[in-house]
């Protein structure tokens, strides 16, 4: 093998779940090319910021929230022991005679500061919050924040409940989106009399969906991509790839950020490629330079790792060790071999050692096994049919296990992560092209005729297919599982 490329840190695993990552966005608030929002950068003693610090240094972004904090126990077991503060806000005063949902973002680890609009126009409470360790909810203390039984899913469902207690909400529901969906689908589960829809979009499911099947759902859509390339075009891109991590990294960054996260992901990708790879196999070292400067300035411009909408290392791997299945040995990675295609290949050097790294030990694992949370409200899914971070099978089979009554799969063909949230961020401006999501946060049933009238308002857009619980699951790619 030739030129390999693995998951060789929890971080890096954890960008096949990232809710934002590189070059693209999951919204875009503008309908224009969306902001680059990257992994943060290492988080110090030296350089981190507390929440307070935090809602202070980005004051521009924040001065515009309708915010307040929600005191809640450090350890749910032991109350005694201290409490943290979480940060919850909405873009407009909050209404207590207003049906309400509360937004559960992905990473782990990323806040929505700057990034999430409204949208659906002051009819219902639009809560954002921090989940405990980010943005405005960042412990008080450096020591605080590196403390690892602090953080979990488990932590994140108890803390959303202490939210709805503390404004007096009777009953709401909560949207999820990518790792949102697993503290959203457990929260169903453990406070079902307090939740009117669950709501899930990019659908986190069993762990093999995240490990095994992942690593070869992205090789199949890697190689289809290159097999867009002419003859002369891929073994050029080869050659790339070989001759130093910094063009290695701008490659894997149009495969993977614009080919697992669009919208038409793979023909965008392809695009891409031609741009800096012309007929002939040459290189266009202009593209190929403006696209390295691009990536390398993802994050610029900020004295701080932590940051509006950015991801938080040190929770993403946290939460990815204790419920995300990275503690175990013999994960999947990605090589490129000698003929110009993607394998999969086990990287024995990864698991256990990298969470002890990030302070998580084999005792702290509780792994998410959506099957154990059964739903009975009912249980609405925006999936893109291309998503390569969150897989169709596996929100399929969540579909398939954890909802108990009324269930309503939406499948976007072509669509990448986060299909919907994509759509109606960019959209926001415009109410009457929120139909389903307003539906669905209302606990609304979704008929194929709303579908088709919503498909028919945007026929740019690659369309809608509802499956109801009475309807054969939707079919996917074989050569994309293990």
């Amino acid at each position: 093998m030739s030129g390999f490329w693995g998951f060789r840190s929890v971080a890096q695993l954890g960008f096949s779940l990232l809710c934002l990552a590189t070059l693209s966005a999951c919204h875009s608030p503008s309908g224009n090319s969306p902001t680059p929002v990257p992994l943060g950068s290492e988080i110090t003693k030296d350089n981190y910021l507390s929440g307070t610090a935090f809602c202070q240094t980005y004051a521009s972004v924040t001065g515009l929230e309708y915010g307040r904090y929600i005191t809640v126990p450090k350890d749910y077991s032991h109350p005694e022991n201290g409490s943290l503060q979480i940060y919850v806000y909405t873009l407009r005063a909050f209404d207590p005679h207003q049906a309400s949902y509360i937004f559960v973002d992905g990473g782990p680890g990323q806040n929505t500061h700057g990034i999430m609009p409204e949208f659906l126009h002051g009819t219902m409470n639009e809560m954002r919050f921090d989940q405990r360790g980010l943005g405005c909810s960042a412990p008080a203390t450096w020591e605080e924040y590196k403390d690892t039984s602090l953080y979990s899913s488990a932590n994140n469902v108890r803390d959303m409940e202490e939210i709805r207690k503390a404004f007096g909400i009777q009953k709401w529901s909560v949207y999820g989106v990518s790792y949102g969906t697993v503290p959203s689908t457990m929260y169903g589960h453990d406070y079902a009399k307090n939740l009117s829809a669950l709501v899930l979009e990019g659908t986190v499911s069993s762990i093999k969906y995240l490990q095994a099947d992942a690593a070869y759902s992205e090789k199949s859509k890697f190689n289809r991509i290159l097999d867009g390339l002419n003859s002369a075009q891929r073994s050029q891109f080869g050659n790339l790839w070989n001759s130093n991590e910094q063009n290695q990294k701008v490659l894997h960054t149009i495969l993977e950020s614009i080919g697992d996260y669009h919208d038409d992901g793979e023909n965008l990708a392809l695009s891409y490629l031609q741009q800096i790879l012309n007929f002939d196999g040459s290189v266009n070292k202009d593209n190929l330079s403006d696209l390295t400067q691009r990536v390398n300035q993802l994050g610029a411009g900020s004295l701080h790792p932590q940051k509006p909408g950015a991801i938080d290392v040190n929770i993403l791997n946290i939460i990815y060790c204790k419920n995300l299945g990275a503690m175990q040995n013999g994960l999947p990675g990605l090589g490129f071999n000698q003929y110009n295609s993607f394998t999969v290949i086990m990287d024995a050097e990864y698991g256990s050692l990298s969470c002890g790294s990030a302070g998580v030990q084999q005792t702290d694992v509780d792994n998410y096994e959506p099957q154990n949370f059964p739903v009975d409200s009912p249980v609405y899914y925006f999936q893109g049919e291309d998503d390569g971070a969150t897989l169709e099978p596996g929100a399929v089979h969540h579909w398939q296990t954890v909802p108990q009554n009324q269930k309503y799969f939406l499948l976007a063909k072509k669509g990448g992560h986060n299909p919907n949230l994509t759509r109606i961020a960019a959209k926001s401006q415009s109410s009457d092209e929120l139909t389903l999501f307003s539906l669905a946060v209302n606990a609304q049933p979704i008929s194929t005729e709303a579908v088709a009238a919503e498909n028919s308002k945007a026929p740019t857009a690659e369309p809608w297919k509802l499956y109801l619980a009475k309807d054969t699951p939707p079919a996917v790619h074989a050569e994309d599982l293990p």
